[in-house]
């Protein structure tokens, strides 16, 4: 592997998922099925409006406060098509296609599983620290 694609990966930090069941005002992360499998994002920004529109309580799961509309990414995205994202998005899920074998005669089944979750503060850490050079490389 490359020397700037192994900074690139070790840039990103493992994300801690949710459960739809956990407690919306404990986790501002990824939710993720049984499976692994990306339900939606919780944001703190998100929980807030809900909260002060009297849509979800602070008890409630956090399938209550699942937002379903967020941009994914891979480990292969440029930073500059990152950083154009940035411009209409606050956050990208960096997501990596994971084959599973059923067993049998299933067929191969694919399915996105979170690597990461990138903002353009990210991306500017990783620009100050590795030049305006790696604004072309991956993220």
């Amino acid at each position: 592997m490359a020397r700037g694609k192994q900074q690139q990966r070790e840039a990103l930090t493992s994300p801690t998922t949710a459960r739809p069941s956990c407690p919306s005002l404990t986790f501002v992360q990824p939710v993720v099925d049984d499976d692994s499998s990306i339900l939606g994002v919780v944001t703190e920004g998100n929980i807030t409006s809900r909260l002060l529109a009297g849509r979800v309580k602070p008890a409630d799961s956090v399938s209550q406060a699942l937002y379903a509309q967020f941009r994914r990414v891979t480990v292969a995205t440029t930073l500059s098509e990152l950083a154009r994202i940035f411009d209409r998005d606050h956050f990208a899920v960096v997501v990596q296609t994971q084959r599973t074998y059923r067993g049998g005669d299933a067929a191969t089944m694919e399915k996105s599983v979170v690597v990461g979750v990138v903002s353009r503060i990210d991306l500017l850490k990783y620009i100050t620290s590795h030049g305006p050079q790696g604004a072309g490389g991956s993220a």
